[in-house]
């Protein structure tokens, strides 16, 4: 859980040609399974990341990030992210993590399937520029919920400080497991 990863991946932000993103990990240097929005291969778009960590004792068959419907979405959210439905089949063990690149700001539900044990949930929202972390931990059956690990922030370099500010504001207030 110390390691800092050295893994890289590129995530688009608004006004931007992109920017990098490194995502803390447990064990691993690069995630085992990853998906971007195509939306978030474009320049000047507005995305974030969502990571979700295995820190238990079991393997994790799969994770989902769906996004929510319209009717759950915030004011102003980016209509891109509606309909994302995508099921990362990585079979986690402990210490490795997913990635999904995804358009923001919006709500999207977290699941992840424990094999041989329990699915949990739990619903995000992503805010541009920031990075969401999840992890979950405990057993196969019992205290294994996704939790809040950490956000960060990552900005392209020349980037304002004025910019990263209120982003970084928006983020601390909105970039969250709900």
């Amino acid at each position: 859980m110390r390691k800092v990863l050295k893994y890289v991946a590129v995530i688009p932000l608004a006004l931007t040609a992109g920017l990098t993103l490194s995502v803390p990990s447990m064990a691993e240097d690069k995630p085992k399974g990853e998906w971007t929005h195509d939306y978030c291969k474009k320049d000047n778009a507005q995305c974030g990341g969502v990571v979700y960590a295995n820190g238990g004792g079991y393997v994790v068959k799969s994770v989902t990030l769906t996004a929510k419907g319209d009717n759950d979405q915030d004011a102003g959210f980016n209509p891109e992210c509606l309909g994302i439905d995508k099921k990362l089949d990585a079979n986690l063990a402990l210490g490795e993590f997913d990635l999904f690149v995804v358009p923001t700001t919006c709500k999207y539900r977290l699941m992840i399937n424990i094999k041989s044990g329990d699915k949990e949930r739990k619903n995000v929202k992503v805010t541009p520029a920031c990075v969401l972390v999840t992890i979950s931990k405990g057993t196969t059956k019992n205290d294994n919920r996704i939790k809040f690990k950490k956000r960060d922030y990552k900005f392209p370099d020349g980037m304002d400080d004025a910019t990263k500010d209120q982003l970084k504001a928006l983020g601390d207030k909105e970039c969250k497991v709900l």
